[in-house]
């Protein structure tokens, strides 16, 4: 077989090599590597340039590149150890040591570099990988899932074991049990990794704490030596003895100097000198005080250790013992951030944790400042040995205020610990209201739905939902590339807290860590509807010039669980978290490519999101989104423009996620509920299909949000109709490659109605239904126009051969008659003659628009009050069919109106029993005008108008005695019991209003408040249709959702 070379990385050679290795590989990772998604030269550079790499090694076979494994200097901050990132060996070409020699290339450079230990994160079940980590070092850490952690490169710099691998390979000689199970062991009481070594009859063994993660023993052929502490968990304020150990296996007596020293928490500055002849154990104790306020963990996650350097005649070793101390006694509330409403008594769980192997009692006194009262200061409890008492208390806050409430707890008994004292912070925050208070290395701020957190630490912010108590939105800032490990982990940023206004404003300025000379400064602002909008730049304040890019990374709640919603060209997404996006390929890079600039994301009646604003101009989907600015190259003293985030999180859902960004962009949204759609669709274009034909031609459109390639079938199918072909099949479907065609659609000839259909999309991950309606409005043939004189008046006649509606143009503009065949009339019009209806006079009744000056108070209008209107026929084109009827032009007589022009228009289809009302308003002056306009309709159906049922969704009312209005509605509808003969009135907006006026009768009406600007026309179109039967009816509730253009 060929030779394996493994070297540095070489990004201009490698790319295209590393693609395709990625893409060879997928197969082997859970879930796949490249989420079905090949992988491209321009991605393996762009991750390869966002990494800040210590070294990136590749393995290399007849020049193709078969390995990877990239390196840092450390993992979330923590410097001075190495991470080994990420590993990959082609599947081709495993079982040929090319990981275990990447893995010992790392550990050469750890040496290098002067590293004590490395680390690498895997999976449970990585069955080929794990005992490969296992043989070249690396430790399985219990409770982890999994994380690893591995000594070698700190074994070889060490002195007491550098003679034997002068000797020794370590990689050969390694003993190593390679279970897949943690590396779970005692020795001597305390957690270790043990580390042995043997070889042509030596032995070498290291004993690492755990806790310290650093050795804490070693033993040679000639010498053992340990540093045992009795108690690894000690509890604050005792003492622990720590013993040293020195067994001497040589032949030549032992010099022995210990000098040891504690952490911060930990009291001990031992010095001791001994001998230890040879085949003989020689011990010494020290005790170390624990302090009171000790800690039980560093920055890193270590435990503070004891630190002993042991001087072994010529000879060093130094170890470490990992005390991680416990509070003896601690206070704490559940929940552990309190907020109450002023003037309203809480109840809150005041929990006292006793960690000695005694019970104590205690007496906890509390002493409230002036606006808390308590319901009681004094409490006396046993708390039993190593365990938990919860004491209720009752708070009741005066106003709204950050409250300190002080509380003292006090030991009886001999042994006693010294007496506690805590303050507790009491959030007293009202509906509407924003509280904030800085508290160390970190502000706290609260709306009456939220809890934002700013931590100096990395300047992480975390907005919380209060009543879930779950991060629903987290934000990492960023400067690069490289990104990751970031500038600021593990850097503490200066904030400052200010009220500005109505908003609460945490200014955070911190200084890069490994760019010399670059400040992030940063700006978040909270309004008390929860809107915090985060400001960023970044300043140069050093000598040299740098080229940099501002980046926020924005992590969501939890991805498993949640779903997402984003705005994309193809229309607003809403999916489970995991499938939007399901590959680094979903989602636009280009930030300018969204629909709207927001992304959110729903968990469990909860909401996060974000939106981004200037400056933003990459977006890219990863660990949560990340929002990056384009690179600036900032000379010394420049600053770089701001850029712009908002953020927000709630109950609710991701409409109020886009109700709050869009109003943060200044971006109005359209009227009515916004309407979302899954990942992968099929449907018909448009989805209410309109004819007076047996056959009509749909537009069958399949597409997906998704950059990964499959396959799937389309049925469609419907009650009542017949598609030509019913079954389409579709190869490659992608984002970048939808599929269009059209398709036939036959109905029963010259049958009135509508027909539900569904196109049915079936795919390898997903499916999914969209129905359609086919609304058959009429039969064809022609519709007649003709006027005439009625009672002194002139009245149209539009007859469609089975449908015959008059309209007077002198009596309100209304349709006075509605006649199928020698029929009744339909309608209930008082022609000629205006009556009352319940309190309004006059009442034309049939179908009659009224319009409305801006601030007339009064409902009975003013279009009846105008003077000339005039009709002609008219033939118009909506959704796609050809309407004939009248016109009206109203010359508006009112001094308010007389800027508008007013039309209204009546058409019908051939063969139709449908309406369409068109009242349309023109602006003709140079500024704004306010008007409202409606339109009602009273029946008869066949009955006394008064005996009539009216119907909206949600609404059903018979006659009685009672009234009442009803609004906003799509559909209304009047109905004849008796004979089930119904009126219905469609609308695209919810415009609708049923007006039950008890023995009255009832009537519809539809009403809208036009806002028209200078110049500006506007419409409001309904269609009003008369079926024989409710059921049918209710089929034509599809004419809400048709669209005219």
């Amino acid at each position: 077989m060929s030779d394996v070379t493994i070297r540095p990385i070489d990004l201009d050679r490698d790319a295209e090599g590393l693609a395709v290795m990625w893409n060879e590989s997928d197969l082997q990772w859970p879930g796949g590597w490249t989420d079905g998604v090949p992988m491209t030269a321009e991605w393996v550079r762009r991750h390869e340039c966002e990494q800040r790499t210590l070294i990136t090694f590749v393995a290399e076979v007849d020049d193709r590149i078969v390995g990877y494994c990239s390196y840092w200097d450390g993992h979330h901050g923590h410097l001075g150890e190495g991470y080994l990132a990420l590993l990959n060996v082609h599947p081709d070409y495993q079982k040929r040591s090319i990981g275990r020699r990447l893995i010992q290339a790392t550990v050469e450079r750890a040496v290098q570099e002067k590293f004590p230990r490395q680390t690498l994160g895997t999976w449970s079940a990585n069955f080929k990988a794990v005992p490969t980590y296992k043989k070249t070092g690396h430790f399985w850490t219990p409770e982890s899932s999994v994380w690893m952690q591995s000594y070698i490169p700190g074994a070889l710099q060490m002195p007491l074991a550098k003679p034997f691998f002068e000797r020794h390979d370590w990689y050969a000689c390694y003993v190593r049990a390679l279970a897949q199970a943690w590396d779970d062991e005692r020795w001597e009481g305390l957690k270790v990794f043990t580390q042995h070594w043997e070889a042509d009859g030596e032995r070498l063994t290291i004993w690492i704490d755990r806790e310290a993660r650093a050795p804490v023993a070693v033993a040679t052929d000639d010498v053992e030596v340990a540093a045992i502490a009795e108690d690894i968990e000690p509890l604050t304020g005792s003492e622990v003895t720590l013993r040293w150990r020195v067994v001497n296996k040589g032949a030549e007596s032992l010099r022995v100097h210990v000098h040891a020293v504690g952490d911060k928490g930990l009291s001990i500055d031992h010095r001791v000198s001994f001998d230890v002849a040879p085949g003989e154990t020689a011990e010494r104790r020290a005790p170390v005080k624990v302090a009171t306020d000790a800690s039980g963990r560093r920055d890193d996650g270590t435990a503070p250790a004891v630190r002993s350097l042991i001087q072994l005649n010529d000879r060093e070793a130094e170890l470490f013992s990992g005390l991680r101390a416990k509070k003896a006694f601690s206070l704490d509330t559940a929940p552990g951030s309190l907020t109450v409403a002023p003037g309203v008594p809480t109840t809150v769980a005041l929990q006292l944790h006793n960690a000695r192997k005694q019970p104590v009692e205690v007496i906890v006194r509390l002493a409230p400042p002036e606006g808390v009262d308590v319901s009681w200061r004094e409490h006396q409890a046993m708390v039993p040995a190593e365990g938990h008492v919860t004491v209720p208390l009752e708070v009741t806050t005066a106003e709204e205020a950050v409250y300190a409430l002080p509380a003292w707890v006090g030991f009886a008994g001999e042994g006693a610990p010294e007496p506690l004292s805590e303050s507790l912070t009491l959030f007293s925050l009202g509906a509407g209201g924003l509280l904030a208070q800085r508290s160390g290395g970190s502000v706290r701020l609260e709306t009456d739905a939220l809890r934002v957190t700013v931590e100096a630490d990395g300047g992480v912010i975390k907005l919380e939902e209060r009543a879930s108590r779950r991060t629903m939105v987290s934000v990492f800032p960023r400067l690069g590339p490289p990104y990751y490990p970031g500038e600021f982990d593990k850097v503490d940023l200066d904030l400052a807290l200010e009220q500005r206004g109505a908003r609460t404003v945490v200014r955070m300025v911190g200084a890069a860590r490994y760019t010399k000379g670059l400040y992030l400064w940063q700006e978040l602002a909270l309004s008390p509807t929860g809107l915090a909008t985060l400001r960023s730049r970044v300043e140069n304040r050093g000598g040299e010039a740098h080229t940099v890019a501002i980046q926020l990374q924005v992590r969501d709640a939890d991805r498993d669980e949640e779903t997402a919603a984003t705005a994309l060209p193809q229309g607003i997404v809403y999916a489970t978290g995991q499938d939007l996006p399901a590959s680094w390929a979903d989602l636009p890079r280009d930030a300018s490519a969204y629909a709207e600039p927001w992304y959110a994301w729903e968990v469990d009646g909860a909401v996060g999101g974000f939106a981004w604003g200037e400056g933003y101009t990459t977006l890219d989907a990863g660990w949560g989104m990340s929002a990056t600015t384009d690179a600036m190259t900032l000379g010394p003293g420049e600053r770089s423009a701001e850029a712009r985030l908002a953020l927000w999180a709630g109950r609710g859902d991701w409409r109020d996620v886009r109700r709050v960004a869009l109003a943060w962009a200044g971006r109005a949204p359209e009227t009515g509920q916004p309407v979302a759609r899954p990942v992968a669709m099929a449907r018909l274009v448009p989805g209410v299909i309109a004819t007076v034909d047996d056959e009509v031609a749909a537009r069958l459109v399949v597409d997906t949000t998704q950059a990964r390639v499959d396959d799937g079938t389309v049925t469609v199918e419907g009650a009542g109709l017949t598609a030509d072909p019913c079954r389409v099949a579709m190869r490659g479907l992608s984002k970048e490659a939808p599929h269009a065609q059209r398709l036939r659609l036959s109905l029963p000839a010259r049958v009135l109605g509508t027909y539900a259909g569904c196109a049915q999309l079936s795919m390898p991950l997903f499916e999914h239904r969209a129905p359609f309606t086919v609304l058959r409005l009429g039969t064809g043939g022609a519709v007649a126009v003709w006027s005439e004189e009625r009672a002194g008046q002139t009245v149209w006649s539009i007859d469609n051969g089975l449908s015959r509606f008059e309209v007077a143009p002198g009596y309100g503009a209304s349709v006075i008659g509605w006649y199928l065949g020698e029929g009744a009339n339909e309608l209930c019009s008082h022609f000629p003659q205006p009556q009352g209806f319940s309190w309004l006079y006059p009442w034309f009744g049939g179908v009659h628009p009224e319009v409305m000056p801006d601030g007339w108070d009064t409902w009975e209008g003013a279009l009846h009050r105008e003077g000339a209107v005039t009709a002609q026929p008219l033939e118009v084109t909506a959704a796609g069919l050809a309407w004939r009827g009248v016109r009206l032009t109203v010359q508006p007589a009112e001094k308010k109106l007389q800027g508008l022009g007013i039309e209204i228009d009546y058409t019908t289809l051939g063969g139709s029993n449908v309406l369409r009302q068109v009242m349309r308003l023109r602006n003709r002056w140079g500024c704004e005008q306010v008007a409202r306009a409606s339109s009602r309709v009273t029946a008869a159906l066949g009955a006394d108008p008064k005996a009539l049922t009216i119907l909206g969704e949600g609404v059903c009312r018979r006659p009685t005695n009672g009234s009442t209005w009803s609004g906003k509605h799509r559909w209304a509808a009047l109905r004849n019991d008796a004979t089930d003969r119904t009126l219905l009135v469609a609308s695209r907006s919810n415009d609708l209003l049923l007006w039950d006026a008890g023995q009255h009768g009832r009537a519809l009406d539809a009403t809208h408040t036009l806002r028209l600007a200078a110049n500006e026309t506007q419409e409001i179109a309904h269609y009003l249709v008369l079926a024989d039967s409710w059921e049918r009816a209710q089929g034509y509730q599809a004419l809400c959702d048709l669209e005219e253009c």
